[in-house]
């Protein structure tokens, strides 16, 4: 595990992660984790029992086209809500 990642679990381990790209989402998850074929999904780590991986904001700028950029955009989106559900469960369940 990555320093920061260890000091931050030595705070009192969150319960959700978000891995914004591919370096996050590989410290986090392992070498080969891709984040193209894994974005979205809910997965355990050493660090929090729930990882989920998206790309990195910044990459949805560099996409091609404004059709590519929409594209992106609407499955980050879709990403950070899959995370949002998972925090409006633990709400509901607290």
């Amino acid at each position: 595990m990555p320093p920061l990642a260890r000091a931050g679990a030595t705070s009192g381990a969150p319960a959700h992660v978000v891995a914004l790209g591919a370096t996050a989402a590989q410290a986090l998850l392992g070498p080969r984790v891709r984040v193209t074929k894994e974005r979205g999904r809910v997965r355990k780590s050493d660090l929090a029992p729930r990882v989920v991986a998206t790309v990195h904001p910044s990459s949805i700028l560099r996409a091609p086209d404004d059709e590519a950029r929409h594209v992106e955009m609407r499955a980050f989106v879709r990403d950070l809500r899959t995370v949002a559900r998972l925090l409006e469960a633990d709400q509901e369940g607290t």
